[in-house]
């Protein structure tokens, strides 16, 4: 037995059961029972109104529409039928509720789950009334005496895993209700894609343990829908895992430029020694007389300011740089007016170029910025060893997509169109960015010019001596979906064209996906090897520290077979930073710091 204690905010809610914190005193315990699957020849039944798996009961009182088409021995496809035709169908599967607590380290239920549009996390229980709304992927645990294992080589332990996945145009979802009923959900995303079916919308397997089980079921899942890859087997993974990095957002956010790169490279101060204001002289001002006036004037000593990567021993070999080089046109934010709260999402592509921080301007003398992205990304190639700069794009170009009416953009034939969330995701956790782009709107790029647009794009980049890209925002499709074929078809034209420009641009499968954990996303993810795991790395909430890594570990045990599991950037000096180092040195994963200074505990 394994056992992982973790020390997490005890008012966190996300990962607790109806009747008892999963958090006991504060701490997560997992145990881990890890034994060789065996082939188990009772395939999966409906019988007297329950569902039996392996001769057990899962799931009691299961209604007459309910279906269950068997796979293998051991899997079957459940579904649901109604009378009615309509894009969105919620059908009740059964009663779940055999699964009691024994002991205080005992979890017999763990659910993955959007808590947002973007992101997924963990949460264990009991009971139907625990699976969450939008969950992904349901394990159970079943013991055949009701008693607490210790010894997993006594075969009273075995594993039940429920996945939803796509049914033709219609994407699924389980829940659970007040009634502890497990419920499942699917739907189309357009109100012109109907159903009164959905026959294989949820595969289910078991085993004896979880690890195998889930590696064995997306096996069977890659080869019988043919639209994702498994990582281990099909997929090519990018070099710039191989090397430390350094990303540019929290030191800049959207004010980065050539000037201030080449000092986090060169400079990067110690940022536990210096205040906000002075980062943000640091970053902005081109004249070095007048940062050392600012730095004596703060009584802050100029030699504590340079510590640096290079200087501390752990030069950065890839550089993402994030939001804020690209050429965006913001009606919602005037130049030199005041800051509108959640206007950057309403900002919209206008080229696939740089914006002018990146490039000089002809009538401007002689200075040390470059001429272009080109002559930028090389020249810190040559002086700092580079070997990999990524820059970051939305899926749709940017936040609020590509605008539709200016010259260099308009052959894409983008359509202002306003994002409609689902109730299943309406019912979780609101988000800023979404709730933004509702209001500001988002220029989605016509289906039939979405490769045209992103080959020229990473055409363009790949001109400017750039390697490889951050695509972010991947969700968003599900949103827009109406009257271009549904999420499902939606989200297999977008991603089909990415990956196809990807291949035919960059060298190593350069791409990492981010903002695109709904099953839409990854069930259509053939060639990208790369995708966050988590949702962003909170450095300022204490509470977030444990759970952002627990998350992780958790949603791994699913994205894990598709994907190497990004963790996001974390602080190099930070309280906590030999844990999210030692966490990301063990996960895999690359490895890339937002501040940098002169310790490093990777």
């Amino acid at each position: 037995m394994i056992t992982l204690s973790l020390k997490p905010n005890s008012n966190f809610s996300f990962f607790q059961t109806r009747n008892r914190r999963f958090f006991s005193n504060g701490y997560l315990r997992y145990r881990n029972v890890v034994r060789q699957s065996i082939p188990l020849r009772a395939k999966p039944v409906i019988k007297d109104d329950v569902f039996k798996i392996n001769g057990q009961d899962v799931l009691t009182s299961v209604p007459d529409n309910v279906t269950v088409t068997p796979f293998t021995d051991t899997s079957a496809f459940v579904g649901a039928t109604s009378t009615e035709k309509n894009c969105r169908h919620v059908f009740k599967l059964g009663v779940l509720q055999f699964m009691m607590f024994v002991g205080d380290r005992d979890v017999r239920l763990l659910c993955l789950f959007r808590f947002k549009m973007w992101w997924m996390i963990p949460r264990m229980g009991n009971s139907g009334s625990d699976v969450p709304v939008e969950t992904q992927m349901l394990l159970l645990e079943l013991r055949e005496d009701g008693g607490e294992v210790v010894d997993s080589s006594s075969g009273s332990v075995s594993y039940v895993l429920f996945l939803p996945v796509l049914d033709g145009e219609f994407r699924s979802s389980l829940q659970g209700n007040s009634a502890n009923e497990l419920e499942f959900c699917v739907e189309s995303g357009d109100p012109t894609i109907l159903t009164s079916q959905s026959l294989k919308a949820i595969f289910v397997n078991h085993g004896n343990s979880p690890f195998k089980l889930m590696k064995e079921s997306m096996k069977l899942l890659e080869k019988h829908m043919g639209t994702f890859a498994l990582r281990e087997t099909k997929k090519q993974t990018p070099g710039m895992l191989d090397w430390f990095g350094w990303c540019t957002w929290d030191a800049f956010y959207h004010k980065v430029n050539p000037h201030g790169i080449k000092i986090g490279l060169k400079r990067m101060p110690s940022f536990s020694q210096v205040s906000p204001l002075v980062l943000f002289v640091l970053f902005t001002k081109d004249d070095q007389s007048s940062q050392k006036n600012f730095f004596l004037r703060s009584n802050v000593s100029l030699d504590l300011l340079l510590f640096s990567l290079s200087d501390g021993g752990t030069p950065a070999k890839f550089l993402i740089i994030d939001d804020g080089w690209q050429d965006v046109d913001n009606e919602f934010q005037k130049e030199g007016g005041p800051f509108v709260q959640g206007s950057q999402f309403g900002g919209r592509l206008v080229s696939i170029k740089e914006n002018e921080k990146f490039r000089k301007n002809r009538n401007a003398s002689l200075n040390e910025e470059p001429s272009d992205l080109k002559d930028f990304v090389s020249d810190i190639k040559r002086t700092f060893g580079l070997r990999y700069v990524y820059v970051w794009h939305a899926l749709m170009g940017y936040w609020g997509g590509v605008h539709p009416d200016k010259p260099e953009t308009k052959k894409y034939n983008s359509s202002l169109r306003y994002p409609v969330q689902s109730p299943g995701v309406l019912s979780n956790m609101r988000d800023i960015s979404l709730d933004c782009m509702e209001k500001y709107g988002v220029g989605i790029v016509d289906p039939a010019k979405i490769f045209e647009f992103y080959d020229d794009l990473h055409r363009y980049l790949v001109s400017q001596d750039v390697d490889g890209v951050k695509v972010d925002v991947q969700n968003i499709l599900e949103t827009v979906a109406a009257g271009l074929g549904g999420r499902v078809l939606l989200t297999r034209t977008f991603q089909q064209a990415l990956e196809k420009s990807i291949a035919a641009n960059f060298q190593e499968n350069d791409i990492i996906c981010c903002m695109g954990q709904s099953t839409d996303s990854v069930y259509h993810s053939k060639r990208s090897a790369i995708t966050r795991a988590s949702d962003d790395y909170w450095p300022k909430d204490p509470a977030s520290q444990t759970l952002h890594v627990a998350a992780v570990a958790f949603n791994s045990i699913f994205l894990g077979e598709v994907v190497v599991p990004d963790w996001d950037m974390f602080y190099s000096q930070h309280y906590a930073a030999e844990f999210h180092a030692a966490a990301r040195a063990v996960g895999g994963c690359g490895i890339y710091v937002r501040y940098v200074s002169l310790i490093h505990f990777i």
